[in-house]
Parts: structure tokens; C-alpha cells; sequence
């Protein structure tokens, strides 16, 4: 007979067990957090998009539905701070409803973790930020959990829960461009169909859904929500036309789509990201392009398309290594200080220590804030492993993970395709749903479980986190240039 692995149980006081717990220890967790981070935080690119909210002119450089959000709540908060209400709001509501919902079928170990793990450091860090990352995983897990808390408790979706779902899955997919690569499987869990996440064609069905939806999003953001053409859709097409001619030498597509070449194409393209397009180093190439919304613009898109087919491989070349570096996985200590330290806090613009990371402070910082926590290919590979983990369970916790590992799972994987830089925040939604779906897993009472099923599971993380220290610690920029 197998020796079982122990279980985690919390026997907890009568709180823990009644039905007041889940609702009021997310209630308390969410008014500290809105209490401590209060107005919340506004980056850069946040702050430039409330302030075209303010204006009335909204592009799609931005997120229209947040400006057009922010615009509509103005007269009532009078600042940026009602997002970061709205995004807290929703956060706490999909945990509680998870967990009330775990709570009320016994499983009161599951209620409880789920809810620390939705107040650990890294999601407290990122949750101040008022931000589309955070808007667009706040949305969907109060859509996931409000569906779990109907779903497994084997009760129909009212028409209140249906407006509550739509709603929050319409804002999630509109609140960041690449939401649509995370929708499909909460639409269908929604629906109450079983994702097949170890099938090819429910996969493939779920791609191609989100590949749909992108000209509809499109087209949303401009005839519903009446923002302006920016070009946004270009940054990726430039990026990808630029990374394809420093490998190939092939430079017409770069003088078709801007008029030249910049002059040290070697020092203009960097796998890390795409901002040094728009800089001196690469002669203000971005700036060089056609106004947005004429068809000397919406022609990059067709030497984009020729660019990838006459040279596959070297777009291969140029997609591995950025997905690499965004995924921080085969990369020497801080990255960016490698490729672009110009464009980073990398101490002394430039200089020759900076660009060999002779700086130990900063390596030493690096190793610390851009621990394998941090790292997304370590929920991606977690993901995967808890996918084929419970490939066969056909309960109704596995079938819940399973539409939250799938998401996870397509959303953070299209960033192979479409990113085009680099920061933890772009995989906030798979690490969320990641942790969601491992908390159902792997605390679950499988008839199966013991110690060699945590060992399956987190193995192939181990060797993830292994490799990624063998290219820190030995400072090998195989894949940064």
C-alpha cells in the first residue's frame, strides 16, 4: 500500500466554518488593501490614459473601456482612485465566491487558502497598481468565481449571475487587447462545458475563438467606444519586421514601411522590447512611420505578413528569444541592463560594467526581486504540469481548474506570438488562475494523491528553476544581446 501524502487541514475555529467566513475575511483583506494602497498607484501609461479620459479624446493606444469608464465615474470619485475601487471590488467578490463555495461542500482547508493566497505579496504589490493587467484579472476571476460559486454547488445560473458574468467578461477582454486569448475557457465554463485541456481540438477551438475575437475587440474599441486609430496595432508589426531584417540582412520591408534603415540596425533592435524603436538609437524609426488611419500605415501590416513568410526561421529566432526573456527563463541577471540599459535604472548610462553586470548591487537585486515567484515560465511550466496531473479527473473541481489552467495556459503562451516586452504584470492573469487551479489540485483528496503526485507536479518546475539559475548565476546571455 502506497504511503499517502499527509493532507493539509485546518481545522480552524467555528468562524472558519460558517457561513460568514469567506465573504468577511475577503471583505476585511480587500478594505485593507483599498485602505493601504488608497489612491492607488497610476503608472505611466495609466496616467497618460486618464488624462485622454479627461480630455474626451480616447485612442486605442490605451485601454478605451477604461477611459471611457474613468470618464463616466469622474463626476462621482473625482480622481483615478474609482478604478482601483472597482478592481479591489471585484478581486475579493471572485475569491469570496470561491471559497464560500469550497466552504459550503466541506472543503473549508481549500475556502481558507484560497483566500491567503489571493493576499500574498505579489498580488498585494501588483493590486495597487491601477493598471489594465489588474483590471483585466480582477474582471475574470469575479466572473470565474461567481460562476464556481453556481457550478459546483450543481445549481443554474440565474439571469442576475448571467448580466454579472457577461459584463465582467466583456470588460476583461476589452480591458487589455490580449484578453481575448483568455476568455474562451471561462465563456465555456460559463455555458457549463467541460474544457478538455489535454485535447488538441478543444484547444485549437479555444485559439481560434480568441483569434476571432481580436478584429471584434477591434472594432469595439472604435465604433462602440468611439476611440481614435492610433497605430497601436503596429508596435508589433514593426517590432517583428525590425527583429526579422537584423537576423536576415533583409532590409525592404523596413524601407517600404518607414522610408530607411536606421543607421546601427546591430544597437536599434533588442529582443527585450520594443520601446527602442521610438529613440535616437534606432533614428526615431516609430516616429518615421505613416499617419495612423492611412493606407500608407495599414500597408506594414502586409509587409509584416511577407516579411514572416519569406523568412519563417529567422521570426522563429526573433519570437524564442523575446519569449524567452519575457518569460525570464534562460537569461543572465538583470536582462535589461544587458540589452537596453539605456532605457532602464541600470545606474551609469552605457557603461561597459553595466552591460557585463560587473554592478553586484544590482545583480544581487535581481536575484532577489526576480525570484522564480516572479518568473512567469515557472507558472507556465506549474500549469502544465497540473494540466496533465488531472487530465482524467472528470469531478467538478478538476473541471473548474481546468478552465482556469486552460486560460492561464493560452493567455500566457500568446505572448510567444504577440509580446513585445518585457514585465511580470503581462502574466498577472496566468500566475492568478495558475495558483487558483493548483490550490483546487493540489489540496484536493484524490484517491491517487501521495507524495510521488507532488513530486510529478512540481518536478518539472524544479528543472525549470534550475536551468534559470544556471544562467544567472553564470551570467551566460546566450539568448540577450
Amino acid at each position: 500500500m502506497s504511503r499517502t501524502y499527509p493532507s493539509l487541514v485546518l481545522r480552524g475555529s467555528k468562524l472558519a466554518r460558517s457561513g460568514y467566513f469567506s465573504p468577511l475575511f475577503a471583505a476585511i483583506l480587500g478594505s485593507f488593501t483599498f485602505a493601504y494602497w488608497f489612491p492607488g498607484q497610476l503608472p505611466r501609461d495609466s496616467a497618460s490614459q486618464y488624462a485622454e479620459s479627461l480630455s474626451g479624446h480616447i485612442t486605442d493606444w490605451h485601454s478605451p473601456i477604461m477611459g471611457r469608464l474613468w470618464a463616466l465615474l469622474e463626476p462621482l470619485a473625482g480622481g483615478p482612485w474609482s478604478l482601483f475601487a472597482l478592481n479591489t471590488t471585484l478581486y475579493w467578490l471572485g475569491l469570496a465566491a470561491i471559497a464560500e463555495a469550497l466552504r459550503r461542500s466541506g472543503r473549508a482547508t481549500l475556502a481558507v487558502l484560497t483566500l491567503l493566497g489571493g493576499a500574498s505579496p505579489l498580488f498585494m504589490f501588483f493590486n495597487r497598481q491601477i493598471i489594465t493587467d489588474v483590471g483585466l484579472a480582477s474582471a475574470f476571476i469575479a466572473a470565474f468565481g461567481v460562476t464556481f460559486w453556481f457550478r459546483y454547488q450543481g445549481r443554474s445560473l440565474p439571469a442576475a449571475a448571467w448580466i454579472f458574468i457577461t459584463s465582467a467578461l466583456v470588460y476583461g477582454t476589452l480591458v487589455r487587447t490580449n484578453g481575448a486569448f483568455a476568455v474562451p475557457p471561462l465563456i465555456f465554463y460559463a455555458c457549463g462545458l467541460r474544457p478538455r485541456i489535454a485535447s488538441p481540438k478543444w484547444l485549437c477551438l479555444c485559439v481560434g475563438m480568441s483569434i476571432a475575437l481580436i478584429p471584434l475587440t477591434i472594432a469595439a474599441n472604435r465604433s462602440v467606444l468611439g476611440a481614435a486609430n492610433s497605430g497601436a496595432v503596429q508596435r508589433l508589426q514593426i517590432y517583428d519586421i525590425v527583429g526579422i531584417a537584423y537576423r536576415t540582412g533583409d532590409y525592404n520591408e523596413i524601407r517600404a514601411a518607414a522610408g530607411g534603415v536606421p543607421t546601427q540596425l546591430s544597437h536599434c533592435y533588442s529582443p527585450v522590447l520594443w520601446d527602442t524603436l521610438m529613440h535616437l538609437q534606432c533614428d526615431n524609426l516609430w516616429y518615421r512611420l505613416p499617419p495612423p488611419g492611412t493606407p500608407a500605415r495599414a500597408e506594414i501590416g502586409r509587409l509584416w505578413i511577407r516579411a514572416i513568410i519569406d523568412h519563417p526561421i529567422a521570426y522563429a529566432l526573433h519570437r524564442f528569444e523575446h519569449f524567452n526573456i519575457e518569460t525570464f527563463f534562460m537569461v543572465p541577471p538583470a536582462p535589461q541592463c544587458v540589452s537596453a540599459p539605456e532605457l532602464h535604472d541600470c545606474g551609469p548610462a552605457q557603461t561597459e560594467a553595466q552591460r557585463t553586470l560587473k554592478s553586484v548591487p544590482l545583480t544581487y537585486a535581481d536575484y532577489l526581486l526576480k525570484n522564480p515567484v516572479v518568473w512567469p515560465i515557472t507558472w507556465l511550466a506549474l500549469a502544465i504540469a497540473l494540466a496533465v496531473f488531472s487530465r482524467d479527473d472528470e469531478s467538478e473541481l478538476a473541471t473548474a481548474a481546468g478552465a482556469l489552467l486552460a486560460s492561464a495556459l493560452i493567455y500566457g503562451a500568446a505572448y510567444a506570438a504577440i509580446g513585445i516586452a518585457m514585465n511580470v504584470r503581462y502574466f498577472y492573469w496566468t500566475i492568478l488562475s495558475t495558483q487558483t487551479a493548483a490550490i483546487m489540485l493540489l489540496f484536493h483528496p484524490f484517491e491517487s494523491k501521495n507524495l510521488r503526485t507532488f513530486l510529478y507536479v512540481l518536478g518539472p518546475v524544479v528543472v525549470i528553476v534550475v536551468i534559470g539559475y544556471v544562467f544567472r548565476f553564470g551570467a551566460i546571455d546566450l539568448f540577450v544581446r
